[in-house]
């Protein structure tokens, strides 16, 4: 993704971020922390920290998503954010991308690929678990009235 157009983007990425930590079940103060702990870690100054990979998911040359990728550890790569514009979704390119991620941390010595999906994002959750993703963990919560 061109530096430019990164700043207008992750505005968004947050924006969404944020919305999806409340839908979740987090009050909006927890969300609001989170996100600003998570922003200063990971765009200080609003661009990436080094080690950020930021990607355009293009299709015949129109940007139609982004890809957010990072290395946390050696070989051990983390997926931040994969969008694909709901306009575009539904045309295996999500799978494409994420595929493309795939191969991205191959290429760059990686061994391992993770992500986090909230629960409320079945159709997430059913294209990488149709990728071979593996749950690591699962939180759950019954709201008490």
């Amino acid at each position: 993704m061109p530096p430019a157009r990164i700043s207008e983007w992750s505005e968004r990425l947050w924006v969404a971020y944020r919305n999806d930590i409340v839908k979740a079940g987090s009050s909006e103060a927890e969300a609001d922390a989170n996100v600003a702990r998570n922003r200063e870690a990971l765009m200080p100054g609003g661009q990436p920290a080094p080690g950020q990979h930021i990607f355009d998911v293009t299709l015949d040359g129109a940007v139609v998503g982004a890809l957010w990728l990072a290395e946390r550890e050696a070989g051990d790569w983390f997926v931040y954010d994969i969008e694909i514009h709901e306009t575009h979704r539904g045309r295996g390119l999500g799978r494409a991308a994420m595929s493309a991620a795939e191969d991205y941390v191959r290429a760059h010595g990686g061994t391992k690929l993770g992500l986090s999906v909230f629960g409320f994002n079945e159709v997430a959750q059913n294209l990488y678990r149709s990728l071979d993703y593996q749950v690591l963990a699962m939180n759950m919560v019954k709201e008490l009235r």
